[in-house]
């Protein structure tokens, strides 16, 4: 009698880890891509619109209205539901009629996370995630597109994110935590522009309004709290407030206005530290001809002095809100130049490229009305401010600015170093709910026929 042979079929551990962390990375992805789209209709999931639409009609033609299920929830079971002639079998047919076929680089049936609320994030504290192969997830996703599932994303999620920071600031209030009150106005900081209807809604703008005293009239709660914390806690308050007061005006003009102010913030936020003191109504750097700005920046090259680079660059900084992108050709010039860069001007490269950034900006900013530009810079002034406020304190001088003296080149060398040694990395994608280690369980590759049992 033949002795029966045990085979081995466990998974190989790194493989499994390689496909985990794929998977999570493209749900990263996906996610960031759906919360920037102003409208998902339009947004391209495989190489090309051709390829979407042709992924839209196959899914129309066999799930005609996602088999009578909502796109905007579904689950496990109903992904699996019917006998004969149902879904699951319904699936496997076009999931097995698309062997072999890969989406932009990636096998059809690569391993991927979908959301069964589609207005839910990764978190998996707020929705299930489903394992489904890529291409059934490219299908349910674009029909979701399609059928304007998403076009409120945006204001579900601030939403949700508000209400959530609000809450949690009210309970550190009532719990006397300071160290709580801080990351709640930090929190709540990161949304630069709320509605006023939001702002009733979840009680922010009360609360805010009432620490915004806390220096001068202190609540009972932060009696015991150093004068030092309580005018911390009433500046960073009072900050927000500002900036929340100049976003309802933005938030009042037209949508093509509003991504032309929002720009002009986001560029001001960009720029690094030593370069921030001559826009946005900040304290100016000295006036300095252009032309001898730009003599200076290319004899800075020349010499290998990065420190000299970057104050050159901070006095080309400082006339952009007043002079057109294609204004002056040399400083244009210097800025395409000084962006290419890298090795010990590394540093300056990033420098250069947000100056140009926000060069373009201001180059919309002009064509507002007076009125809305001064809404517009209002708002990045505040928010500049707000993030000062909220800036470690080891992050380095940045008050000196590009002409500082010798505490503004201190400032300068100190950035420079932190710019070209620090590895920047982008904060965690996950809201902090926890993240399994093993997002998704065994990873098979294209090759491997046995990934079809999952269908």
């Amino acid at each position: 009698m033949a002795e029966e042979l045990e085979l081995d079929v466990s998974n190989d551990p790194t493989i499994e880890a390689m496909g985990s962390e794929e998977c999570t990375k493209y749900a990263q992805r996906h996610w960031q891509r759906l919360c920037a789209e102003r409208d998902a209709r339009n947004l391209v999931l495989g190489e090309s619109r051709g390829e979407d639409d042709k992924l839209h009609k196959l899914f129309l033609a066999h799930f005609g209205g996602f088999g009578g299920c909502d796109l905007r929830h579904t689950s496990h079971a109903a992904l699996h539901s019917g006998g004969r002639g149902g879904v699951l079998e319904r699936w496997r047919a076009v999931l097995t009629a698309m062997e072999g076929r890969a989406f932009a680089g990636q096998p059809m049936n690569m391993m991927t996370l979908l959301r069964a609320d589609a207005l839910a994030s990764y978190d998996p504290a707020e929705t299930d995630l489903i394992l489904v192969p890529r291409a059934q997830f490219l299908m349910i996703e674009i029909a979701r597109n399609r059928a304007g599932v998403y076009d409120g994303l945006r204001d579900a999620r601030l939403r949700v994110d508000v209400l959530a920071a609000a809450a949690g600031l009210a309970a550190a209030a009532e719990q006397r935590d300071v160290a709580r009150v801080r990351a709640g106005l930090r929190e709540l900081a990161a949304h630069r522009a709320v509605p006023r209807a939001l702002l009733r809604e979840s009680g922010a703008a009360r609360l805010v309004g009432r620490l915004s005293r806390a220096a001068e009239n202190s609540p009972l709660w932060l009696e015991h709290c150093p004068q030092a914390s309580r005018e911390e806690i009433g500046a960073v308050a009072a900050a927000l407030r500002q900036q929340w007061k100049a976003g309802l005006t933005v938030l009042e003009v037209g949508a093509a206005k509003r991504a032309v102010a929002r720009e002009w913030v986001e560029s001001s936020l960009a720029l690094p530290p030593p370069l921030r003191s001559g826009c946005c109504g900040g304290a100016m750097v000295r006036p300095q001809p252009l032309d001898a700005v730009c003599e200076q920046g290319r004899a800075a090259l020349e010499a290998q002095d990065p420190a000299a680079a970057l104050r050159a660059l901070g006095a080309v900084a400082s006339a952009v809100p007043s002079l057109p992108l294609d204004g002056h050709a040399a400083a244009s010039a210097l800025l395409r130049e000084m962006a290419g860069l890298d090795g010990i001007f590394g540093g300056v490269a990033k420098a250069a490229a947000a100056v140009q950034r926000q060069w373009r900006a201001a180059d919309g900013l002009q064509a507002l009305a007076p009125t809305e530009r001064s809404a517009a810079e209002g708002w990045a002034e505040a928010s500049l401010a707000l993030q000062q406020l909220l800036a470690p304190r080891s992050s380095g001088p940045a008050a000196g600015g590009p002409a500082g003296g010798e505490g503004g080149a201190q400032g300068l060398e100190i950035w420079l170093i932190m710019t070209v040694q620090t590895r920047w990395r982008r904060p965690s994608w996950s809201s902090g709910a926890g993240w399994p280690a093993r997002a998704a369980p065994a990873w098979r590759s294209a090759s491997d026929s046995s990934a079809r049992r999952s269908w």
